[in-house]
């Protein structure tokens, strides 16, 4: 009949492939997990890079708005200037004459 020692070596051979096609099921289901996890983490990552853009991009608008704004401000405090110099040199021109005539009548 069969050799014993026969039958034990294809026990051991038939085992050893079990255990092996077994393990690398495993260690494959690991692999699918873990890269959904990796995925999941870059999926996050991503999500908030984006919103901390937006926000920049939102904070980028504002300043860009307030600059505007004080371009405006700064042009409206220059033509206000401009007048109130014409106005003193005006009214340097009066004392001057003022006090040109006080002397030529003393």
């Amino acid at each position: 009949m069969v050799d014993i020692n026969l039958l034990i070596a294809i026990g051991g051979i038939i085992l050893t492939l079990v255990f092996s096609v077994l393990a690398n099921i495993r260690a494959s289901k690991t692999s699918i997990k873990d890269e959904i996890e990796k995925a999941k983490a870059d999926a996050h990552k991503q999500t908030r890079l984006e919103t901390k853009l937006d926000e920049i991009s939102s904070d980028t608008k504002d300043i860009k708005s307030d600059i505007r704004n004080m371009k405006n401000d700064i042009g409206s405090i220059n033509e206000r200037l401009i007048i109130v110099e014409q106005s003193t040199k005006s009214a340097h021109h009066r004392i001057d004459a003022l006090t040109s005539d006080k002397q030529s009548t003393e």
